[in-house]
C-alpha cells in the first residue's frame, strides 16, 4: 500500500491536474486515505482509553510509536482535504466519515497536556520553517500555536504577518492559474480565501480574483 505522504502527493497531484475525475481513477487512493484514516482514528481511540485509565505516560509513548499519531493526522488533514472529500463523494466513493479531525486533535492535546502540546507546536513549526515548507501549511500550524496560547498577542502578530504573505502569493498563483485557464485551481484559491479562520479580510484579494 502507499505510503502516507506518497498518499497524499498523489492526491494533490491529482487535484491540481484538472482532469476528469472517475471512480476508477480515484478508486486506490480513495482506499490508502481511507485505511489511513481509520488506522489515526483507531490510535486515537486507544489513547483515549489509556487516558481514562489514568495512564498518560503510557498514551503519550504509544502515540509517539511509528507512525506518529499526530504526524500522520497533520498528513491527512492536508489544506484540500475538503475539494478531496467532495469529490470522493461525487465519484461515490464518500471517506467524509473515515476519521473526526477535531477529535483526534483534541485527543492528541489531552495525551500530550497543555504545555506538551504547545511544545510539539512549536518545534512542528520550527522544523517547517527551516525546512522551508509551503507557506499555507507553516500558516496552519501558527494559527494552531495561536489558538492554543491565546494571552500572548505576538502569536496574532506572526499570525497576520503570515496571512498578508499568503495572501499576496495566494494572488500570485490565481494570475498563474488564470494564465493556463485552470479554473479549477481558482476555485480552490477563492475557497481558501472564503474561509473563515482569517484575521486579516482577504476581501480586497477575493475581489481582485474573483472578477
Amino acid at each position: 500500500m502507499l505510503s502516507t505522504t506518497d498518499c497524499i502527493n498523489r492526491i494533490q497531484a491529482l487535484l491540481d491536474s484538472g482532469g476528469e475525475v472517475t471512480r476508477e481513477r480515484v478508486a486506490e487512493l480513495v482506499w490508502a486515505y481511507a485505511a489511513y484514516c481509520r488506522q489515526v482514528g483507531d490510535k486515537s481511540r486507544q489513547c483515549l482509553d489509556l487516558l481514562r485509565q489514568g495512564r498518560r505516560a503510557e498514551a503519550r509513548k504509544f502515540a509517539k510509536e511509528a507512525p506518529d499519531l499526530e504526524q500522520e493526522l497533520d498528513l491527512l488533514d492536508f489544506p484540500e482535504r475538503d475539494q478531496w472529500l467532495d469529490l470522493c463523494e461525487g465519484a461515490g466513493l464518500p471517506v467524509r466519515q473515515s476519521v473526526d479531525i477535531q477529535a483526534a486533535r483534541s485527543i492528541i492535546q489531552e495525551v500530550y497536556g497543555e504545555s506538551g502540546h504547545m511544545d510539539q507546536l512549536l518545534r512542528r513549526f520550527r522544523r517547517m520553517s527551516l525546512g522551508q515548507a509551503p507557506l499555507a501549511d507553516r500558516l496552519r500550524v501558527l494559527r494552531s500555536i495561536q489558538r492554543a496560547d491565546p494571552d500572548h498577542d505576538f502569536w496574532e502578530a506572526d499570525v497576520r504577518a503570515y496571512e498578508s504573505a499568503r495572501l499576496e502569493e495566494l494572488v500570485g498563483e490565481a494570475k498563474e492559474a488564470d494564465t493556463r485557464g485552470d479554473l479549477a485551481e481558482i476555485e480552490q484559491i477563492l475557497g481558501e480565501l472564503r474561509g473563515g479562520e482569517w484575521l486579516t479580510s482577504p476581501a480586497a484579494h477575493t475581489n481582485a480574483i474573483d472578477k
